[in-house]
Formats: C-alpha cells, sequence, structure tokens
C-alpha cells in the first residue's frame, strides 16, 4: 500500500539530518488544529492500516515498487529486508524491529543513528521515543504530543515522521 509519492514534492532546501512529517488528515485535525505554529510538511495518501500496526514495513522506493533505499520492518513482520545498499552496506535491513508500533501511548519510533549513518539491522537502529514524543517538521519546527491519544493511539490517527537519510 502506497502511503505517500514523493515523485512530484519534495521539501525545499532540504538538508541531510532534516526531518520530514508526514500526517493524516485526521491527525491534522485532531492534533495540530490545537498548535497553530506547527505544521505538517506532507499529507499521507493511506493512513497505515491498524491490521499492520502489529506487524509491518514501510519503505522508502523508487516507483518500479522493487528498488529499496531504506526500510523499517517491526512486529511480527516476516517478509523480506532486502534493499539496495543507499543505507544499508550489506543491503540487508535485517530482523524487525522487536515491538509492535506503539499504540497505547504516546511514543514513536525512532532511528537512533546518524543522520549519515548506514543501517545495520532495524532491531539495532530503532528505540522507542520519550513518552510524550516530540515531533520535528521540516522547518526544524518541534511540537510535544502532549492531548492523551484514544484507544487507536498516533498512529491510528496518522502521523510518520522521518529523518531525512543519507542516499548516494
Amino acid at each position: 500500500m502506497l502511503l505517500f509519492d514523493f515523485t512530484s514534492t519534495y521539501v525545499p532546501a532540504a538538508q541531510n539530518g532534516d526531518s520530514i512529517l508526514l500526517t493524516t488528515p485526521a491527525f491534522t485535525a485532531g492534533m495540530l488544529t490545537t498548535t497553530p505554529t506547527f505544521a505538517n510538511d506532507f499529507t499521507l495518501t493511506n493512513p497505515i492500516p491498524s491490521s499492520y500496526l502489529s506487524g509491518g514495513k514501510i519503505t522508502f522506493g523508487a516507483d518500479n515498487g522493487s528498488t529499496f533505499y531504506w526500510s523499517f520492518a517491526f512486529g511480527a513482520f516476516t517478509g523480506t529486508n532486502t534493499g539496495t545498499t543507499d543505507n544499508d552496506a550489506n543491503g540487508n535491513f535485517g530482523a524487525p524491529f522487536a515491538s509492535a508500533l506503539p499504540t497505547n501511548s504516546r511514543q514513536g519510533v525512532r532511528f537512533t543513528g546518524a543522520s549519515n549513518a548506514l543501517s545495520t539491522t532495524n532491531v539495532a537502529d530503532y528505540a522507542l521515543t520519550a513518552d510524550p514524543a516530540t515531533l520535528k517538521n521540516a522547518s526544524g519546527t518541534t511540537f510535544t504530543l502532549v492531548p492523551e491519544p484514544a484507544s487507536a493511539a498516533l498512529l491510528g490517527l496518522g502521523v510518520v515522521m522521518l529523518a531525512r537519510r543519507r542516499r548516494s
């Protein structure tokens, strides 16, 4: 399922290590309207289905559907984790992050390395954020998730923050 197509959109003047914040319309309406000085960078075309929150994979790849520059597998995901060597020296992003995506807290999952660091394995490269998580958009503005999430939590509402990673 395509969450968002970056083909014709970009973040002006983006630098290596910048964050890009993608949200669903529901997240924007429910969370960002209470903080008018904060804005997302893009609106997701499709939210992550709630059935995927216990295990799945998010990729950043070419439109051909078979070239993956970056991959984040989590929870009960059992498929392949291979991709190019642009962001992973051996082209294998490794075993999934051990946890399902957080749904009962205001936490998120973040890449723990430097923006130019190559991936080693999803298990070692990602960690849960503090609770509450602090989001950052491409302009560098931060926003702490203060409102208590509903039972579907933040990913149910739809928020994805990507730290701009190195790509050769």
